[in-house]
């Protein structure tokens, strides 16, 4: 694996990810209710050619995978927010809408990085002939802590 290559497509590649984790920033959705997140992030992957499912009885988790054979290469990625903190983009404390949720933790980044990650090695295995599975599973309800576990009762980490 050519790591300068990896770093190469991220410095290039950048822009869609930065307006995705933004468009999530601006649409907070709490545990279990994160359909706008689920929705963009489904359509962000399949556009970058990957399979995308989801399992029944979970339907704010997701699963996009790309490639076969070699080794699976899982990446989890959430996108719940808080309840009560709404917070316009900066530095100081200020919310966008007093009593709203919003990404305190950051999860519209971790599950956005998680899926730059996910793109990056795709391109690059796919562009070196590196045979591998690659996984992003889209987790909901990570602030709550139960997503992965409901994610696991359902089947998302068979495999």
């Amino acid at each position: 694996m050519d790591k300068k290559a990896i770093l190469t497509w991220v410095e290039k590649n950048g822009k869609p990810f930065e307006d995705l984790a933004l468009d999530l920033w601006k649409n907070p959705e709490i545990a279990m209710q994160e359909k706008h997140a689920v929705q963009a992030q489904m359509d962000f992957m399949k556009a970058r050619g990957f399979s995308v499912s989801q399992k029944d009885g979970l339907p704010t988790a997701f699963m996009a995978e790309w490639g076969a054979g070699g080794p699976t290469i899982g990446i989890l990625g959430e996108y719940d927010a808080l309840p009560g903190l709404s917070q316009v983009v900066g530095t100081a404390k200020e919310p966008a809408c007093p009593g709203a949720p919003g990404h305190a933790c950051g999860h519209n980044l971790l599950g956005t990085g998680g899926m730059f990650a996910a793109c990056a090695l795709k391109e690059v295995f796919s562009d070196q002939g590196i045979k591998a599975r690659i996984r992003y599973y889209g987790c909901p309800a990570e602030e709550v802590l139960t997503g992965k576990g409901r994610m696991a009762d359902v089947g998302y980490f068979v495999g």
